[in-house]
């Protein structure tokens, strides 16, 4: 039985990766070929783990780099930098980080909830 949710093609390849991290532990991926499109990382090195079926994704959820993640999420564009203009990618970054939340049990942070008010996720 498969541990994780990634396709079986990538567990014989060696992925790209940006700041030691497989694509899988960003929050958004704009570009999969292209690292410098990734963003939001949320995940320890351990995902290779999860992307080879050894262990759960959620197993591998780095709560210090969530904490940042949200942040940045919560404040797409600081200073006239964006982490990205598209909003569909936004929205299901905060859709992704909340699952992380739901799944762990965890209290959802203020920021978070921003987020989904920002997205219309909330009221």
């Amino acid at each position: 039985m498969k541990t994780n949710n990634f396709d079986e093609s990538q567990q014989n390849t060696v992925p790209m990766l940006k700041d030691g991290l497989p694509r899988q532990a960003f929050a958004i991926v704009e570009d999969p070929e292209f690292p410098s499109t990734w963003h939001l990382p949320h995940h320890t090195p351990q995902i290779m783990q999860s992307i080879l079926g050894h262990c759960s994704p959620e197993s591998t959820v780095d709560w210090a780099l969530m904490g940042k993640a949200i942040v940045m999420l919560s404040r797409p564009c600081i200073d006239g930098h964006c982490i990205t203009s598209d909003k569909y990618l936004l929205l299901e970054a905060t859709r992704h980080l909340l699952n992380h939340y739901h799944t762990a049990h965890r209290p959802i942070p203020n920021a978070l909830r921003i987020c989904l008010i920002m997205f219309g996720l909330e009221r």
